[in-house]
């Protein structure tokens, strides 16, 4: 989204773009999930309206909010294909000595993901790039998203989406093409 505002503010000053598990705006389905994920940032007793002392960051619901994040990224098959049941084989200290700790590798793999992404990431950028995400609109530039995009002045636009996204969900990308009207070929 970032490649794609630029063009738009100013056109003619890039002639290529490339976006990668992007779109032109973000779906309802994805503004829905990315609230979501900010709640449970927000709703995390350490955000402390997001004055947290950055050796006590909002962990637990920066955890959750990665691994939800980190289940739209891929579908039912692909976790089935990736994980099936396979159990575990490393005490990851999530729950130990409770009867809710981690059973299954998906389980493990998610965990594992999320540990490394609060470590990485600070809550209060996390939150508004993500709301930055939901904000953005190509249709914004230009009445529609067909009027913005030809407006850019881009020869050539590659765009690479992921099927099983559902963030930027695939037929979104397809939407970019309907409405690409390149000014010039090579």
């Amino acid at each position: 989204m970032t490649a794609l505002i630029y063009a738009l503010l100013y056109p003619g000053q890039s002639k290529r773009l490339v976006s990668i598990s992007s779109a032109a705006r973000s779906q309802p389905f994805s503004i829905a999930l990315r609230s979501l994920q900010r709640e449970l940032v927000r709703t995390d007793t350490a955000w402390d309206n997001g004055q947290y002392e950055e050796e006590h960051p909002p962990e637990t619901g920066m955890r959750l909010a990665r691994k939800l994040g980190m289940i739209t990224y891929r579908s039912a098959k692909e976790w089935t294909q990736r994980f099936g049941r396979e159990r575990a084989t490393d005490d990851i200290g999530l729950g130990s000595g409770t009867n809710f700790g981690i059973d299954f590798e998906v389980e493990a793999y998610l965990q594992s993901h999320a540990n490394k992404f609060v470590r990485a990431f600070d809550a209060n950028c996390y939150l508004h790039l993500s709301r930055a995400m939901d904000l953005f609109d190509a249709a914004d530039h230009g009445g529609s998203v067909e009027v913005a995009l030809s407006q850019t002045g881009l020869e050539h636009a590659l765009i690479v989406s992921v099927k099983t996204d559902l963030l930027f969900p695939h037929t979104s990308r397809k939407n970019w093409r309907m409405h690409f009207k390149p000014q010039a070929s090579m």
